[in-house]
């Protein structure tokens, strides 16, 4: 949800950080304000490039399309009515890679829920 704030994708501000690390780092202490997700080595640098805050700082954090396949893969975990209103706002959007959500969503190894998931939204 961080990175979908950044790009304006929700309203809801993330009081908490999530940060996504491989499952071959491990994590001693964390701030509380943390939320840590281990994902496969492999896994970690897909989609990964460098937004900016509304501060105008460079932070690193999945693209749009990452994100996408992220929080459909953590549905289950979060608020599905913020999960339906983010998909319907990327299908309206005049840019989004389909191509590149179905590319990740199978490499994730989730793409049926994805591809169920935005075609609900294909208007």
């Amino acid at each position: 949800m961080n990175a979908l704030y950044f790009y304006g994708m929700t309203e809801e501000f993330p009081y908490n950080y999530t940060v996504t690390v491989p499952q071959s780092y491990h994590v001693d202490t964390v701030n509380e304000k943390c939320n840590v997700f281990y994902v496969s080595d492999d896994m970690v640098e897909l989609g990964m490039c460098e937004v900016e805050t509304p501060n105008g700082n460079k932070v690193r954090a999945y693209d749009l399309e990452r994100s996408i396949c992220d929080i459909i893969r953590s549905k289950n975990r979060m608020d599905l009515e913020q999960v339906k209103k983010v998909i319907r706002q990327y299908m309206k959007l005049e840019d989004k890679d389909i191509s590149k959500l179905s590319e990740y969503s199978k490499k994730m190894g989730i793409n049926k829920q994805v591809m169920e998931m935005v075609g609900m939204f294909n208007d």
